[in-house]
């Protein structure tokens, strides 16, 4: 369902499509309902609990547990790894790539991004990380690029209070958030716009009192391109409250302001799915056999007792220092009953199930190959391989969410004038996004590993014949290598430099040749003459 134009919007219509979307969603809920209760329990979504409620009753093996926060930290260092420069700005066009200004400007560009990324106050890898979390267990992720005037910050969105909608070519291009404030939050954020029953609750002295608001971004199809105005821009922004069903605020973004990624996606969906949800089966299995065993551990080291029925008086005491009384004279005696219990063999079938589960979250692909006689080179060719393995399954997060968060960012700095004045070589030139993360870098190194091969096989054949070596370009060889490990420009010379320099440098050889020249010339010219010899004789004799 969707809106045909922004004139017919009104809250009515944002409240009707949100429970639509929510009732559409309904199936996906019970599935990570599932999950979050064995994997993060720190997620609801079909059930309510209260803060600081007790989360992990029905968990009794954490495999799943750690393997999903293992596999999200990994995606935040292969991905977005504060101490790399994940990231670098190109065009689509080499010959001003390796134009030694434009370079310098965007590699100026990219690091003061990067700074901001960095900057703790805008909470980007705190909620990145969070992201990261809800996509390796349900599937799919949200994040909210908040910019109040003057600052700029980085929101998770929890994914139950968040509903996505698709356009006609597959891309996230609707979000309606669900969020409950209190009479005195809203009234600070909208003022006179705020509900009459939010005011009616501050005018009653209940300033805590919660309400519920929907805000729905969505594109706007009814604008005037020429005004740049909240009305106008490209993506409309509503505030709707549910209690009142009026719009509250009405603005816009020149850019989507939300990402949300999906792990994976089947046709026809709208939320993805999960490596946890993928090993739900599994996780569910490991979990009622890891109960089961426990118990039976308990029963072999804390048997249940056979006690006659009329040898002893009372309850039997079977803690340490416990009294038994029993009737003087009688021969019963309590005896434990022996179950002949095996939990170790039940401990084995769970150990090939968690090892199941862990590579359902890639996490072999993360440890270092432990072979006898490997060399560095053969490692880390070994460890390429590995993360190749996985980029099928990250490519969607470069789509849906890192690379429009780096064009979010970009166009916000550009319009806030941050960055340096434009070399003139790249007037109106798209500036386009070249990811420098380790899975990136390892997603290019085959290239660069072909390029050392061949100079491998090359080499015995230089020493033999060191003129093929003339069909190596080396200063092209230089100027790719930099730009394929994304080396500072500032370590290189400017080429138009270097160039000049070389052309001084034949000049003075060919100057230094000419003198040399001259002066056999007259030597031999002085060596004639002395010997009576013409002088033409001589210089064509060589004497």
């Amino acid at each position: 369902m969707a809106h045909d134009d922004n004139t017919r919007i009104t809250g009515k219509s944002i409240i009707k499509r949100w429970e639509t979307l929510r009732s559409d969603r309904g199936t996906f809920e019970t599935h990570w309902q599932d999950v979050a209760d064995l994997v993060t329990p720190t997620r609801d979504f079909t059930i309510t609990r209260s803060p600081g409620e007790k989360r992990r009753n029905r968990i009794y093996d954490s495999t799943a547990t750690f393997a999903a926060d293992r596999l999200s930290g990994a995606l935040n260092g292969l991905l977005v790894n504060p101490s790399l420069n994940w990231f670098t700005l190109v065009t689509q066009d080499d010959r001003i790539n390796e134009d030694d200004a434009a370079r310098q400007w965007l590699q100026d560009a990219g690091r003061r991004m990067l700074h901001l990324f960095n900057t703790p106050r805008f909470g980007f890898y705190s909620a990145v990380n969070e992201v990261f979390q809800d996509l390796v267990s349900f599937g799919t992720g949200c994040m909210f690029t908040q910019t109040p005037p003057g600052d700029l910050r980085f929101q998770p969105i929890a994914l139950g209070s968040a509903f996505i909608d698709e356009s006609h070519n597959g891309n996230v291009d609707t979000v309606y958030r669900e969020f409950c404030w209190t009479a005195s939050k809203i009234l600070e954020a909208f003022g006179k716009n705020s509900p009459d029953k939010v005011k009616q609750a501050i005018e009653d002295g209940k300033p805590d009192q919660k309400f519920t608001l929907i805000q729905a971004v969505l594109p706007r199809r009814v604008r005037d391109p020429f005004r740049r105005d909240k009305l106008n821009k490209p993506w409309a922004s509503y505030v709707v409250s549910v209690d009142d069903k009026e719009i509250i605020s009405e603005s816009g973004f020149e850019e989507f302001p939300f990402v949300a990624p999906r792990w994976s996606k089947v046709a026809g969906e709208l939320y993805g799915r999960s490596p946890a949800m993928g090993m739900l089966p599994e996780i569910k299995m490991v979990n009622a056999m890891s109960r089961t065993v426990i118990m039976a551990a308990e029963k072999v080291a804390d048997p249940p007792f056979m006690i006659p029925d009329d040898g002893f008086i009372g309850p039997l005491k079977t803690q340490p220092g416990g009294f038994t009384y029993y009737r003087s004279g009688t021969r019963d005696r309590a005896e434990p009953l022996i179950t002949n219990a095996r939990p170790d063999i039940g401990e084995q079938i769970i150990q090939q199930r968690r090892d199941t589960i862990e590579k359902g979250f890639f996490l072999d692909m993360f440890q270092l190959p432990m072979l006898d006689r490997m060399t560095a080179t053969e490692v880390q060719q070994r460890q390429r391989e590995q993360m190749q393995q996985l980029s099928p399954s990250l490519t969607r997060l470069y789509a849906e969410m890192i690379g429009p968060l780096i064009e979010r960012v970009f166009n916000l700095l550009m319009r806030e004038n941050v960055f340096d004045e434009i070399p003139e070589i790249l007037g109106d030139e798209q500036v386009v996004i070249e990811y420098q993360s380790p899975l990136a870098q390892s997603q290019r190194s085959s290239e660069a590993s072909s390029f050392f091969q061949f100079m491998q096989m090359v080499g015995p054949i230089a020493q033999i014949n060191p003129d093929i070596l003339r069909n190596i370009d080396g200063d092209e060889v230089v100027h790719w290598s930099k730009g394929m490990f994304a080396l500072p420009q500032k370590l290189f010379r400017d080429r138009e430099e270097v160039a000049e320099e070389r052309q001084q440098e034949q000049q003075a050889a060919q100057a230094q040749q000419g003198a040399e020249t001259a002066a056999t010339a007259a030597g031999a010219a002085k060596d004639a003459a002395g010997a009576g010899i013409p002088i033409a004789e001589a210089l064509s004799s060589g004497v």
